[in-house]
């Protein structure tokens, strides 16, 4: 799996630390969790999907969310 790149995708809307490490906050797509993409890469890091909350419309990524990535 490739992580999705963020800036060619969605805007972030929050930045922030947290218990799983850095985390992003984006919007959700047409409010539906299962467009959410498993990981994203953003400045460099990949941040794993840790959550979502339909009420808000937006998503929650970690780096410290294990994922796995595609190697060579």
């Amino acid at each position: 799996m490739n992580a999705q790149a963020i800036t060619d995708a969605i805007s972030v809307l929050a930045e922030y630390k947290g218990f799983f490490g850095d985390y992003i906050d984006v919007p959700m797509p047409e409010n539906d969790p299962r467009q959410l993409p498993k990981a994203i890469e953003y400045k460099g890091q990949v941040y794993g999907l840790s959550g979502h909350n339909t009420d808000l419309g937006k998503a929650a990524y970690a780096t410290g969310k294990k994922v796995a990535i595609q190697t060579r």
